[in-house]
């Protein structure tokens, strides 16, 4: 399963979300005191209408299907 920040970093690289979006949600994951998941992640972009739902679930499946790459540290915040 990957992180919500490996998560995030795809939609950054991808660009299918605004930066300041993409800054909000390292902020807030970074001052959660609980683990976030992709999936909630995803949740609240498709409820937001940020993401179609199809789009966020093809991007979680095809996430999960990669080999494991370590986190980015630096964009991590």
């Amino acid at each position: 399963m990957i992180s919500a920040n490996q998560f995030i970093a795809i939609l950054e690289e991808k660009d299918l979300v605004p930066a300041d979006v993409i800054g909000s949600l390292r902020r807030q994951i970074a001052e959660s005191g609980a683990a976030i998941s992709a999936a909630l992640v995803a949740k609240r972009l498709v409820d937001a209408g940020l993401l179609t739902r199809l789009l966020a679930q093809r991007l979680l499946d095809k996430a999960e299907s990669l080999p494991e790459r370590p986190m980015d540290l630096e964009k991590a915040g």
